[in-house]
């Protein structure tokens, strides 16, 4: 199977794309320069709005409040109003942890908002992942990373999975229903041709969706670990994907212009691309921070 550009947009790191079923709109953000880009999967237009402050931003993920989202910047966690574009201050918790940006994030099924981050060297394994209640207190729920991608939940809420992207490996936890970690163990490790694991995804049947940055694929493993399915991106660098659209049966999928440990940028670098992966995809809770 083989994706094909959607939309030719030259994301420097396309990144976080979600679906809003409410609205019908796509929403994927530029880290690099950062931007959210929004796309009407029904008329195919697509709009770009600068966000303000210095780069990378983190991710975006869906919130309780209709016509908002969740963004991660660098100084901190914000509501934003697709509307006006006006951004309120919710949650900070890398405040006082130098030397480390927001990153991927994702939503549990109690709305609870989980957020990795990045060591911005890229050299050193202090980078955590953080929990964070409705209300804004946080908890580093595990740490040791040096880049945290996903984390993405089964259906059920009791199993997480996450990417230590530059150990190249996906790791899995039993989640209890406070939040807390368990049992953790190795899902699955990737070797050096396959690229490393960056953003997660879910779909109806438990399958766990993988993209691989500098392996130019999105990849499906069953819950015991078995490579069931493979998705070839003609560009190096993917970093994620979203299911979308009527029945949640069309995958979206970002991907990066930047060079990354010595590898070219290919024609198509940075689009957005599209698929059709053959099963529905688990719809992402909204995320309740700053509702309380």
């Amino acid at each position: 199977m083989k994706a094909e550009i959607a939309v030719d947009c030259g994301n420097t790191l396309g990144e976080s794309p979600i679906w809003d079923p409410e609205s019908g709109m796509l929403h994927w953000l530029d880290l690099a320069r950062p931007s959210l880009n929004s796309m009407d999967i029904g008329t195919g237009l697509v709009s770009r709005h600068a966000i303000d402050g210095p780069a990378p931003l983190g991710a975006l993920v869906r919130s309780t409040r209709t016509g908002s989202l969740l963004l991660a910047k660098r100084d901190g966690i914000v509501l934003v109003n697709l509307e006006s574009m006006a951004e309120s201050a919710v949650a900070h918790p890398l405040l006082g942890h130098v030397g480390l940006a927001y990153n991927d994030a994702g939503t549990d099924s109690q709305g609870r908002l989980w957020i990795g981050t990045a060591e911005l060297t890229e050299t050193s394994p202090d980078a955590v992942l953080f929990r964070l209640e409705s209300d804004g207190s946080s908890t580093i729920a595990e740490s040791g990373f040096t880049v945290s991608n996903g984390p993405a939940f089964s259906a059920d809420g009791a199993t997480m999975y996450v990417s230590d992207t530059l150990a190249g490996r996906v790791l899995t936890y039993d989640v209890d229903a406070d939040g807390t970690l368990h049992n953790k163990r190795v899902f699955m490790q990737l070797d050096e041709t396959q690229g490393i694991p960056d953003g997660l995804a879910m779909d109806v049947e438990g399958g766990i969706w993988i993209a691989h940055w500098g392996g130019s694929r999105i990849t499906r493993w069953t819950p015991d670990g078995t490579l069931s399915e493979t998705i070839l991106v003609p560009t190096p660098n993917v970093t994620s994907m979203a299911f979308a659209g009527e029945g949640m049966t069309t995958m979206f999928i970002t991907t990066a212009a930047h060079p990354y440990g010595g590898r070219i940028s290919s024609a198509g670098a940075g689009a957005l691309y599209v698929a059709s992966p053959g099963v529905a995809g688990l719809a992402d809770w909204p995320c309740s921070l700053g509702d309380a």
